[in-house]
């Protein structure tokens, strides 16, 4: 965020004092007092939407809810604080200073307020523009009285580190370094130098950081805590500095990193900051990273960043983190730092079951702390169990393996334990002066060896080749191991050699609890290796080489020779004779290969009863449908739910739901509605237990669309259609655009619906439920729920029913006339509709949909009938003589009531009317 136009560009208000209105636009007027909290509840008097409004919103509910101990006015909002209306103002700090002040009043002085500053915001600002401005801009906030400490979301780099030859291989073996990144914290990247540009840093150019003849290079220095805190501060115009310093005192306040991290993705210390977010367009990985997935590089960063500033590191130093002379107090206090970041969701459900979390796979390679915290790096894993054997003194730093965890088989000597570790995370242990000391594999080279090196000794070669053939080497690597993200099961990966013809392979057996995708790194890194291996060389090297020691790697500059070598076995005479196998320097011992697939468990669901649905419908296949449907809806829903019917005392497995239906209740009453035609005036109000609606065309409509039922407290349903679904709350629609009692439920529509009926969109969820047509009138018991639990189980829902045969029923008679015609009978006719295959526009007649065409027609006198007609077709005739024995003499008006006959389910539904002559 930031002003408008942004800084740089034509037109920007920046520097001018029309960025401060922009700003006051932004920051708002809302003051503590337009607050007021009622129990946990929070209301506004005011009408503004400011940033000030927010962060005093929050206020006032951390005060409703009995405090915190520490408080952020906001967080990395660089492109608002460099703002300036001139040179040394900038209105953005100065709106925090006055906010911070608010905040300080509504939670009292107990509790600890700040700003959390991006890396490279928290010292002063710069302006790229030529001017040679320098402002100590925050410097304002930071010294508030209303302010408890500097903080710092401390994402400092602490590599530079590439592929290849580079600058810093000369002085460490791998990225992860203990040593190298510790020197880094203080040193390297943004304190002893700088890329002036992204071509620079491509090439490997350094630029010094200096001060010339003002001599305090911490200016510029963003990880120069230290000459920062404990120095006054001179904005610098045009480059020149201020003889007024500003409001900072040396050592006035703490630091604290209110956030620290780094990704666990290679190379991750090159940029800490960049989080490789697979769903972001702006996620990446780190600058000279390959992606790859290593947890090491994340704890190693942590131990440099933290270790620095903790007086009880074995190597603190006091210049790391002085003592302010005005309060005792550290620089930084360390121990309030806020690694970034701890998960609230549970690990390893997270990140394994990504059908229910989305962002899982930017675990692999990102800051979570989650399911690494407790890792066991090799260094440490080693010098344990050593130690568990009595071996004191053995160095072990130079291992650079990470894995979960070490289950010991049994009563195992510390070399059975050690040895499968060493053959897969290719290290070597030497004895130098008494110790052990465990390495890896190569590291850095510790002497090149040119042609004019070389010893000739007597009867010998001045060196020796061998190569060993491909049917001897390994083409595949497997390892077995135990997977902590799939309940410690034991799993494998494997890794091939491409177009290799070796019929051998290396099977690998750990008792190791470790990620799949971390070992099918080392067992690609382990083939690569051994494919490297199988060229040996021999020679010899004068006295002055007396250093040299197994595990050493050499660079080689003979002709006929590999490049690279490491020193498997040395012979002391005259002259030292060397044996040493060829190795690619390029194959890192933690480089972690791609995701693979993760065995994991199924989430420990806990299931409370499905909302369950019998619908009586019409409509559907002809020869099912007698059958009702059922729907049924979960949250959460558990995969499958099994149907059971009560039989014989017990219940037997019906059939199976794979699918949860859409499903709610009305939150508001549905009065009658129109038929035939559409309802734009009325509108249904449902809150949805599952699923979710949406608008269709009013095409898709008339081609079945979007067809509901609601139900009624006597189990009766109408159907509906809705064109639109307008998402008015959470979970909850207005649907409207209706067409109401389709499928001859008109009947149903005569009488509305109340708040809380049932709500089923009727598509592919809602089953037909499995009964035979010789159950229709009689009532059966089902229990539903998860599939695999005991229908006595508490997440089982037991519903009742009545097997109705709605669909068999023949909708009623339409447009029904009578008239009286010659000799005083009176001619009665109707339109049939049939329940079955009735929408084609090209029919002559719709299909009948019964056995045979039959109609009972009943003549009424008030409730009572006293008459029944019976007829073949859509007509019948009332005799003069029948209305003068039913009724004495012709009548001068009459009710009648028209049912279709099936022969199947009987009278149909009614068509009444009446007539007057």
């Amino acid at each position: 965020m930031t002003c408008d136009p942004a800084p740089g560009r034509p037109g920007s208000p920046d520097r001018t004092s029309a960025v401060t209105s922009q700003v006051a636009a932004f920051t708002g007027a809302a003051v503590p007092e337009d607050f007021f909290a009622f129990g946990t509840a929070v209301s506004y008097g005011g009408s503004e939407w400011s940033y000030r409004r927010m962060i005093l919103h929050y206020a006032t509910l951390c005060d409703a809810a009995g405090g915190v101990d520490c408080f952020l006015v906001g967080s990395e909002m660089r492109g608002l604080t460099a703002l300036s209306d001139g040179f040394a103002s900038h209105p953005f700090v100065d709106d925090l200073v006055a906010l911070a002040g608010d905040v300080k009043s509504v939670l009292g002085p107990a509790t600890e307020v700040s700003y959390a500053a991006d890396w490279t915001e928290w010292a002063n600002h710069r302006p790229v523009d030529g001017s040679g401005d320098v402002t100590f801009h925050l410097d304002p906030f930071w010294a508030s009285p209303d302010i408890d400490f500097v903080g710092i979301d401390a994402y400092l780099p602490l590599a530079d580190w590439r592929e290849g030859d580079h600058a810093d291989a000369a002085i460490a073996d791998a990225p992860s370094d203990r040593a190298y990144l510790a020197g880094n914290v203080a040193g390297g990247e943004n304190f002893d130098w700088f890329y002036a540009s992204e071509a620079d840093r491509a090439a490997g150019l350094r630029t010094p950081i200096t001060d010339g003849a003002a001599g305090k290079p911490w200016t510029f220095r963003v990880k120069d805590l230290a000459g920062w805190w404990g120095n006054l501060h001179h904005d610098r115009p045009g480059g020149v500095e201020s003889p007024v310093p500003t409001a900072w005192v040396p050592g006035l306040k703490p630091i604290r990193f209110t956030e620290v991290g780094c990704p666990a993705v290679d190379n991750g210390a090159n940029e800490p900051n960049v989080f490789p977010d697979l769903v972001s367009s702006e996620g990446r990985s780190p600058r000279f990273s390959r992606g790859r997935r290593d947890d090491l590089m994340q704890r190693r960063y942590l131990e440099a960043m933290l270790g620095h500033f903790d007086p009880g590191h074995p190597d603190f130093t006091e210049e790391a983190n002085p003592v302010s002379p005005l309060d005792g107090r550290r620089m930084a206090d360390w121990r309030g730092a806020h690694v970034w970041t701890w998960d609230a969701r549970p690990y390893p459900a997270f990140p394994v079951h990504a059908d229910v979390w989305a962002d899982g796979a930017n675990w692999n390679t990102g800051h979570w702390l989650n399911g690494r915290l407790g890792a066991a790096p090799l260094d440490d894993l080693v010098a344990a169990v050593l130690a568990d054997h009595g071996v004191a003194g053995a160095t072990t730093d130079g291992l650079g393996a990470v894995i979960d965890g070490l289950v010991v088989p049994g009563r195992s000597s510390a070399r059975e334990i050690l040895e499968p570790l060493a053959t897969l995370f290719r290290f070597d242990v030497i004895e130098r002066g008494g110790t052990l000391v465990f390495r890896d594999r190569g590291g850095r080279a510790v002497a090149g060896v040119g042609e004019g090196d070389l010893v000739e000794e007597e009867r010998q070669p001045l060196f020796e080749v061998t190569r060993t053939g491909d049917g001897e080497v390994p083409a595949a690597v497997t390892v077995a191991f135990l997977d902590g993200g799939a309940d410690y099961l034991q799993t494998s990966v494997a890794a091939g050699r491409a177009g290799g013809d070796g019929a051998r392979a290396l099977d690998l057996s750990l008792p190791v609890v470790a990620a799949p995708a971390a070992m099918a790194g080392y067992a690609e890194a382990l083939l690569k290796d051994l494919d490297a291996a199988r060229e040996r060389v021999t020679f010899a090297l004068p006295p002055a080489h007396v250093g040299i020691e197994p595990g050493d790697r050499l660079s080689l500059a003979i002709p006929g020779l590999p490049d690279h070598v490491v020193v498997a076995r040395i012979e002391e005479a005259e002259a030292i004779r060397i044996e040493a196998r060829a190795c690619d320097p390029s194959i890192t011992p933690h480089a972690a290969a791609a995701p693979v697939r993760t065995r994991a468990s199924a989430a420990a669901g806990v299931f409370g009863p499905p909302r369950v649905a019998i619908l009586d419908l019409p409509g559907g296949d002809p020869g099912l449908a007698h059958r009702p449907r059922i729907a049924a809806a979960a949250r959460p829903w558990p995969g499958t739910l099994g149907v059971h019917r009560a039989a014989g005392g017990g219940f037997v497995h019906q059939q199976s739901l794979d699918r949860p239906a859409t499903m709610g209740r009305l939150t508001a009453p549905l009065g009658p509605g129109p038929l035939w035609r559409f309802d734009r005036v009325s509108s249904i109000e449902v809150a949805l237990l599952s699923g979710t609606l949406a608008s269709v065309t009013e095409a898709e409509l008339l081609d079945g669309g979007n067809a509901a039922a609601i139900g009624t407290s006597d189990g009766a349903w109408e159907i509906i259609q809705f064109r639109d679904a307008d998402l008015i709350g959470p979970r909850t629609y207005r649907l409207s655009h209706l067409l109401r009692g389709l499928l001859g439920t008109g009947d149903v529509t005569a009488g509305g619906h109340g708040e809380g009926a049932t709500f089923v969109l009727v598509d592919a969820a809602v089953a037909p439920l499995d009964v035979a047509l010789s159950t229709i009138g009689r009532g059966f018991t089902l229990r539903v729920g998860p599939l695999d639990r005991d229908v006595g189980d508490a997440s089982m829902a037991e519903v009742t029913a009545t097997v109705r045969g709605r669909g068999l029923r023949p909708l009623p008679p339409v447009r029904l006339t009578a008239r009286r015609v010659a000799g005083g009978d009176i001619a009665i006719g109707w339109i049939r509709q049939t329940r079955v295959g009735g929408d084609a526009w090209e029919q002559v007649e719709v299909p009948l949909g019964e056995d045979t065409e039959a109609y009972a027609v009943d003549v009424m006198a008030g409730a009572d009938v006293v008459r029944t007609l019976a007829s073949a077709s859509p007509s019948v005739v009332y005799t003069a003589a029948a209305q003068s024995t039913d009724f004495g003499a012709p009548p001068a008006s009459l009710t009648i009531v028209v049912h279709q006959l099936s022969a199947t389910h009987g009278r149909g539904l009614p068509a009444t009317a009446s007539f007057s002559f």
